[in-house]
């Protein structure tokens, strides 16, 4: 049987998840975002915040964090990594969503969207770096992220 119920239809990959528990984020350091809870995964795909790919294409990955209590200026970074990549690894690896600086005390919310072009087997993780140690917000609408192929 297919996850769809509908015998010859096969579903795209689709994956959207949250951030159920909040998330200590350390200064200057890249770090993986912690997805524990799921709300789509109809082929199981999405597992330890990382989804793997099951066939080639290309692929929209959606991903955002927020953050408390930064001071004004701090950075925060944004980045999808492919296979483990990062930008000491390969920048065909990595795709930066956002890098930019806080204009205010306060939350910082930072999102963003790419396409990558992926084969079977790959793997697909969201990485932060701030510029300083801040803890995130943890609800559905702020700290989530998307995953669907759209070829």
């Amino acid at each position: 049987m297919f996850p769809t119920g509908v015998a010859g239809f096969t579903p795209r990959p689709i994956v959207t998840a949250w951030q159920s528990v909040v998330q200590s984020l350390p200064a200057s350091t890249w770090t993986k975002v912690l997805y524990q809870s799921v709300l789509s995964d109809p082929l199981g795909l999405f597992a330890n915040s990382r989804f793997t790919v099951p066939v080639a294409g290309a692929y929209m990955i959606t991903a955002g964090v927020h953050t408390v209590a930064a001071v004004d200026g701090t950075r925060a970074v944004l980045s999808v990594w492919k296979n483990g990549g990062g930008p000491a690894a390969s920048f065909a690896n990595e795709r930066r969503l956002i890098d930019g600086y806080s204009g205010a005390a306060g939350n910082i919310g930072i999102s963003g969207s790419c396409v990558f072009a992926l084969v079977a087997g790959d793997y697909i993780e969201v990485f932060a770096y701030l510029g300083a140690a801040l803890d995130t917000v943890n609800r559905e609408d702020v700290t989530a992220m998307s995953i669907f192929r759209l070829s």
